[in-house]
């Protein structure tokens, strides 16, 4: 914030009127989370939410992404770093996007199929 201010003295008919004008250049704080500046919402919060105070992201939709920085994509209501996400047999690669682990044993949305024998 920076304070500034003018002075000057008017004198007409003999009478002399001092007057000050002051104001405040109120520049908007910035705030950063995790060394990135809230002002780069390409890359804050992972781009996937807003910077509300020091390091701490609020996530635009947490059905989509979660985590301190918004950088774990969410499967079946389940972030990606929870250990029975994608039925414990895959990763939460996207949102909603399961990997199988091993796709010859397990499959389906979230890898919740079973695989015997080459069938479902």
């Amino acid at each position: 914030m920076r304070f500034s201010a003018l002075a000057f003295r008017i004198i007409q008919l003999g009478l002399a009127i001092s007057i000050t004008l002051c104001w405040c250049d109120l520049a908007q704080a910035q705030t950063t989370c995790f060394g990135i500046s809230d002002a780069d919402t390409a890359n804050v919060c992972s781009g996937q939410g807003t910077c509300v105070a020091l390091d701490t992201c609020a996530c635009f939709d947490l059905n989509v992404y979660s985590g301190l920085e918004c950088e774990q994509p969410v499967c079946n209501s389940l972030p990606s770093s929870d250990p029975g996400v994608c039925s414990g047999q895959g990763t939460c690669a996207a949102p909603n996007t399961c990997v199988c682990d091993d796709p010859t044993s397990y499959s389906g949305t979230w890898c919740e199929q079973p695989v015997c024998y080459g069938f479902l």
